[in-house]
């Protein structure tokens, strides 16, 4: 990120750091509501398979457009069963009840890698070091 931080200060005359980086940008909303990102850290598609890596893309506007979005992978096809619950097309269900403080954002679909960590912690007793 320093080199990034660099490169924007020498070729655009941009001072940012971590603490000084826009919150809202329009542009950059706009850039993922087209689905123009990759390359884009936490959104870029690093899918070996073009096709689903596209597939996944083209879902970013439809996703995206009730607030923040942060692109997971559709290995495992979780992407969609989470849009069908949030559109009221699916029950929400939790594979176990302990399990909805967990889940409970993203309605009961694991979509983060966080949420797979919580997951092994709560409900298989794992410890989180």
């Amino acid at each position: 990120m320093k080199r990034s931080f660099d490169r924007l200060a020498e070729h655009k005359a941009i001072a940012l750091d971590l603490a000084t980086i826009p919150a809202e940008d329009p542009r950059t909303y706009a850039m993922i509501h087209k689905a123009d990102t990759l390359g884009t850290f936490q959104i870029d598609i690093p899918c070996p398979d073009v096709d689903a890596a596209a597939h996944q893309a083209a879902d970013l506007p439809r996703s995206f457009h009730r607030g923040r979005h942060r692109a997971t992978r559709a290995d495992g096809d979780m992407v969609h069963p989470y849009l069908r619950r949030r559109e009221g097309k699916e029950e929400v269900v939790y594979p176990k009840p302990e399990l909805e403080k967990v889940l409970g954002k993203t309605l009961g679909v694991p979509l983060f890698q966080e949420q797979a960590m919580r997951v092994a912690i709560e409900y298989d007793g794992f410890t989180p070091t």
